[in-house]
């Protein structure tokens, strides 16, 4: 889990506070904040949480207690109901996971990870080594995976020195073939690549297992692999946001939005799970500590804190919200979406501030004044967060996200 450098996240609270027209002075609510914002993220990175994702109902068992959080600081629902239900399509991995190459057991999240649409399939296999250099060379790579429905292909995935952006989109191109085609006849496909891991769930099924291990292996050495993998496709599965407010005292008929995704990673089998303390239980953390603050310190405009789910399969939640709103988007005088707030060593980014440069140059001005934070980035527009869906549809918005410090993601 990550550790939340809470001078820092303190420092961004403000800041955002400030941002919206208000005052706030931590006091002795200090240590009380610091408290509260650790035992969000602790419970939401916890096991029991089960990754925020799609085996054993992580994302219901997160939603049900950021929707008692909600009840418990005084954020009402609208409507009867805080949650807004909506179906996705989402492969999953909830039993059997294992690889042995050469006969070594690796370990799953730590030597390699298991791509979110790979199927159920188990066996040992023989295997077809390919390195980057044979997908530079015309199309002499297609010789080689030709008739090889019962083998597995092994694909060194370093960086080849000098090659251009021309040949640098050919081989990612072939790369993305030899995993994701149907066309292509292998029982799986495992690359060895030295760069960081990075998983995401899918909401599709792939032809084929598709593994990143990050050992040191030659794929010519590889002589016999086997895997077991068991996976469940769930299609119209449902899940839901998490939508709450609170009414404003002078104009209770304008909003303002405060967003974070709370869905993560999930399960890469029965026996491994990502925390995402990082993303999003630190968006979750901060949106609610404001909501505490708030609940007591009326604005003059309604708020409305939404907990987006389905980010991670592809802004899932902010999309069917803009779809379906539960408030007039036209109602909505800003919106700040909250994702992966847990660092922040070297000040934050904002995206949309060149396209909202007003309301920049007054969070600059704020920072500027206070000197809260090292530096403030302004970034252009980038559908990189659950803020994409909105700004296209006019509302105005930024997403904040930290620079510096931990760099755990997806991983």
């Amino acid at each position: 889990m990550n550790t939340i450098r809470l001078s820092m996240y303190h420092r961004r609270l403000l800041l955002v506070v400030l941002l919206i027209g208000f005052t706030m002075s931590f006091g002795e609510s200090r240590g009380q904040n610091t408290e509260y914002v650790r035992k969000v993220v602790a419970t939401l990175a916890s096991p029991e949480m089960k990754g925020r994702g799609y085996v054993g109902a992580g994302d219901s068992i997160a939603a049900s207690y950021i929707a008692g959080e909600y009840q418990r600081i005084g954020i009402r629902p609208i409507g009867d109901s805080y949650y807004q239900d909506f179906r996705v399509n989402v492969n999953t991995h909830p039993g059997e996971l294992s690889l042995r190459i050469n006969g070594v057991l690796l370990k799953p999240g730590r030597d390699y990870l298991l791509e979110g649409g790979s199927p159920t399939r188990n066996g040992n296999f023989e295997t077809v080594a390919l390195k980057k250099s044979d997908l530079q060379m015309g199309d002499t790579w297609v010789s080689k995976v030709r008739n090889i429905s019962t083998k597995v292909l092994m694909i060194e995935e370093d960086e080849i020195p000098d090659i251009d952006k021309v040949q640098k989109a050919k081989v990612e191109g072939i790369l993305k073939v030899l995993k994701y085609n149907e066309q292509v006849s292998c029982s799986g496909v495992v690359i060895f690549s030295k760069e960081k891991l990075i998983h995401s769930p899918s909401p599709t099924l792939y032809p084929r297992p598709v593994f990143v291990v990050n050992r040191p292996i030659d794929p010519d050495t590889v002589k016999q692999i086997s895997f077991a993998v068991e996976s469940m496709f769930r299609p119209g599965y449902s899940t839901r946001n998490i939508v709450g407010f609170l009414p404003g005292t002078a104009v209770p008929d304008t909003m303002l939005m405060i967003t974070a995704h709370y869905d993560h990673l999930g399960m890469m089998g029965r026996n491994t799970y990502f925390p995402g303390a990082n993303d999003n239980a630190s968006g979750v953390a901060m949106m609610l500590d404001l909501a505490r603050y708030f609940a007591v310190n009326r604005p003059r405009y309604s708020v409305m804190f939404v907990a987006f789910a389905a980010e991670e399969l592809g802004l899932g939640g902010s999309r069917h919200y803009v779809q379906n709103p539960l408030y007039p988007l036209n109602r909505v005088k800003f919106l700040l979406n909250l994702d992966l707030e847990g660092t922040g060593d070297e000040g934050i980014q904002v995206v949309n501030a060149t396209v909202h440069q007003n309301e920049f140059k007054r969070l600059f001005a704020i920072n500027m004044r206070e000197g809260y934070l090292s530096q403030i980035k302004p970034r252009g527009e980038a559908c990189n967060s659950d803020h994409c869906f909105f700004h296209q549809q006019g509302v105005k918005s930024f997403y904040i996200y930290p620079l510096g410090g931990a760099q755990a993601y997806h991983d």
